[in-house]
């Protein structure tokens, strides 16, 4: 079965907003951190707006849900982001694939998302850079959602609540994965709908990894 990757594409939009005019040179610095602020926001609330659509909320009910997605936006971790030099060698390539398919030299860290160790899997096949179950959906949301594609959008949701409550282990995470190639690797069969795929969209929309 082949893996599914995501590659990381972010790009911050030109600004089209005229303000006064700049004297002093600060402004300008300010101004690449500004553009990913509001290319966070805007991401952040487009995905929750159709998100709350496929939920079934009213129209008033999916701009709330949009304007508390906006209000979630990790704006620490842009700065962080911001912070570093933009340097070719710093961007971050992030896939999430299965950890039964062949290890390639372009996953970079390999890196287990999943809380069980896979089945019938030895470590010396994974080939693993670690571990991180800590981030993985609880044993009670896991036994939940039950791999249901049915309940996808709704496990989405308890899983990133899950994550909110633990949200300084999940920017750690994102911090280091920054500058990195990196793969986060499942067992799961269901190539789309599964917790590293959430983990994956979770970290580069509300932490720009």
């Amino acid at each position: 079965m082949s893996s599914k990757t995501h590659a990381v594409k972010r790009q911050a939009r030109p600004s089209t907003v005229n303000g006064p005019k700049r004297t002093d040179s600060g402004d300008d610095e300010l101004l690449p951190l500004i553009e990913a602020a509001r290319a966070a926001w805007l991401d952040a609330a487009l995905r929750a707006y159709e998100d709350g659509g496929i939920r079934g909320l009213c129209g008033e009910g999916r701009w709330e849900y949009a304007m508390d997605a906006v209000r979630r936006v990790d704006l620490h971790a842009l700065t962080v982001r911001q912070a570093r030099p933009h340097t070719g060698a710093a961007r971050t390539m992030l896939q999430v694939k299965r950890v039964y398919a062949p290890h390639e030299e372009a996953d970079g860290l390999r890196i287990l998302v999943d809380r069980l160790w896979p089945r019938g899997l030895t470590r010396l096949e994974a080939a693993l850079d670690d571990w991180v179950k800590h981030l993985a959906p609880s044993p009670a949301l896991r036994r939940w959602f039950g791999h249901d594609a049915s309940r996808w959008h709704e496990f989405q949701q308890r899983f990133i609540g899950e994550l909110d409550a633990k949200a300084e282990e999940v920017r750690a995470f994102a911090d280091r994965l920054r500058g990195h190639r990196a793969t986060l690797l499942f067992a799961a069969r269901d190539v789309d709908h599964n917790h590293a795929v959430a983990l994956y969209d979770h970290l580069t929309s509300r932490y720009g990894v």
